[in-house]
């Protein structure tokens, strides 16, 4: 499982205490992050909108490109002056649901990776949060996938998280 969103600030004690639970019993979750690259070198790294820190592991979300560049490449590892290892979501992901791929993908360092575009939207299963808390989903449909929770929007307006790609 993998939670694409996140949390800067305090919202709701009580509901963000029993946030903080399901973060802490869901050793498999994937939390998202930001890195906030600073120092001249950039290489000293601190991390944002992880707020609820009671997850196992976080990896970060953001791209590092100007806001106007079409995405096509993204950095799957990042490393700050002390040699401290930061993945990116999707590494995170892979080292989760497949080893051998995560290793490969270890083999090439922290160079700019392709991102090889070739599914859209309508090639996913889209799960509505009501429906899956609701139990009115066959969990074998998930069972053995990746697990992505996120904010999906088809709202051409709305670009808050939203990047040029091809």
């Amino acid at each position: 499982m993998a939670l694409d969103v996140l949390f800067y600030a305090e919202k709701d004690p009580y509901k963000d205490s029993l946030l903080s639970e399901v973060f802490k019993r869901n050793k498999n979750l994937i939390a998202a992050n930001q890195l906030l690259l600073r120092g001249p070198e950039g290489d000293t790294i601190a991390t944002a909108g992880d707020y609820i820190k009671t997850s196992s592991n976080y990896a970060y979300v953001n791209l590092f490109t100007d806001s106007l560049s079409s995405v096509r490449y993204y950095e799957p590892f990042e490393k700050d002056y002390q040699k401290k290892l930061y993945k990116s979501f999707s590494s995170a992901i892979i080292q989760a649901y497949d080893t051998t791929a995560y290793k490969k993908l270890r083999k090439k360092g922290n160079s700019k990776t392709l991102i090889n575009y070739s599914r859209s939207l309508i090639q996913y299963q889209l799960v509505e949060w009501e429906d899956l808390m609701m139990d009115n989903i066959d969990s074998s449909v998930l069972s053995d996938k990746i697990v992505l929770f996120g904010y999906i929007s088809n709202n051409k307006d709305d670009i808050s998280d939203k990047f040029f790609t091809p």
